[in-house]
Parts: C-alpha cells; structure tokens; sequence
C-alpha cells in the first residue's frame, strides 16, 4: 500500500510540476527593453503620464545617480515623481537616444537590466553628447514590466 501511495504522490508532484507556465525569458528580454526605450522617449517628450506609467509608484521606489563629482539619491516615488516632473530641457534640440544593452537578467516576475544610454543633441546650438551607463530594476505588475530601482553613472563628454 505505501508503495501505492508514494507513486500517487511523485504523480502528482510531477504533473503540479509540469503544469506550471513556462517563462519565455527572450520574450520578457524583449518587453523590458520596449519598456526601457520608451520610458526615454515619454522623457524626452516631457509627457509626464506616459512616463509616470512605467513606474512602481511606492515608497520603495529607489533612483541613484551619480557623477565625477555628485552623487544624488532619490528615495520613494514623491521623490521621484517630482525629479521626472521638473526635468528641463530649455536649450537643447535635435535630441536623439539610443540604447546598448549590456545584461539583461529575468527571474520570474523580477529583472534587472544594464545598459548604455546615449544621447545626443545640441545645447544651445553645440553639439553634446551624455553616456549613463545604467541599472534598471524592474517588476512584473499586472503582466507588464514596472520600473522599481534606478541607478545612472553619467559619463558626459
């Protein structure tokens, strides 16, 4: 009889085992690098609501950027909220991105991604250009991707 029981319940195990989704993680590589390059574009274009979109909107919300010689930390989305909100963009033009990505990690309904972020453009009509190298923290919410950590190295030239 316990041999019995001990193969109902490897069965069982094995088909609760089996039946779990499967993660297609080049899917979801894919899905955070949209969300990634279009959290830029919301921006650059100032569009507060669509950027604000691709946030976690909490306390733990996290951003630290860093420099040469400044280091700023961003603690919780009020913060944060309103660092995105007052970004200025008086005299530059013609700004482009563009994205090298580094490392993309998934675990389950969390993800980490590194990446080179390079924009280009002109500050009062001189041509610039701003290198972050970049890690993003990002959590699966209602099936899409949310941004919950930031943390930017600038390497302007």
């Amino acid at each position: 009889m316990k041999k019995y029981l001990w193969a109902i319940v490897v069965v069982i195990l094995f088909a609760g085992i089996s039946c779990q989704e499967k993660i297609d993680i080049e899917k979801e590589k894919e899905a955070i690098k949209t969300v990634i390059s279009d959290e830029s574009q919301a921006y650059m274009q100032q569009d507060t609501a669509k950027l604000f979109s691709y946030y976690i909107k909490d306390d733990n919300q996290i951003r630290l950027a860093t420099s040469c010689d400044t280091i700023q930390l961003y603690r919780g989305w009020g913060e944060i909220s309103t660092l995105l909100m007052n970004a200025d963009f008086t005299g530059y033009s013609d700004i482009k991105n563009s994205k090298d990505f580094i490392h993309i990690k998934v675990i389950g309904n969390v993800a980490w991604a590194m990446y080179k972020d390079i924009w280009t453009g002109n500050y009062y009509e001189t041509p610039t250009t701003s290198i972050l190298y970049c890690t993003m923290i990002l959590e699966k919410v209602d099936n899409e991707w949310k941004i919950s950590g930031f943390s930017i190295n600038n390497r302007s030239n």
